[in-house]
């Protein structure tokens, strides 16, 4: 966020920052490209599954989110260098991550 607002105010001055803070950035996508903020090009939508039926008895659905291009770069940095994360992570157009807990107190994160 910060670099954004670094780019608007060299670009169009602090007048401009105004109206990106009432009405911000709905992926992190848009922080990271610049051209996609301008366009307002949104995430895509990405349904989570309902997995409980496969799961079978006793698993309980926690709840969904997602991720964002951020997470994805930030979470490959941690095993690859940071231009083959960042390469990987461009262009990321959406996901859905959801957990689920079972009663015996394992964890699924799907």
């Amino acid at each position: 966020g910060v670099r954004a607002v670094r780019t608007i105010l060299a670009q169009d001055g602090l007048t401009a920052v105004a109206p990106f803070l009432r009405h911000p950035p709905a992926s992190t996508e848009q922080l990271l490209h610049p051209d996609k903020l301008a366009s307002r090009e949104p995430p895509l939508h990405v349904e989570a599954p309902d997995l409980e039926a496969a799961l079978g008895p006793g698993w309980t659905w926690l709840g969904s989110d997602t991720l964002g291009e951020y997470v994805v770069r930030a979470t490959l940095q941690e095993s690859v260098r940071r231009t083959t994360a960042t390469q990987a992570g461009t262009g990321w157009g959406g996901d859905r991550l959801s957990i689920y807990r079972h009663e015996g107190g394992e964890e699924l994160l799907a």
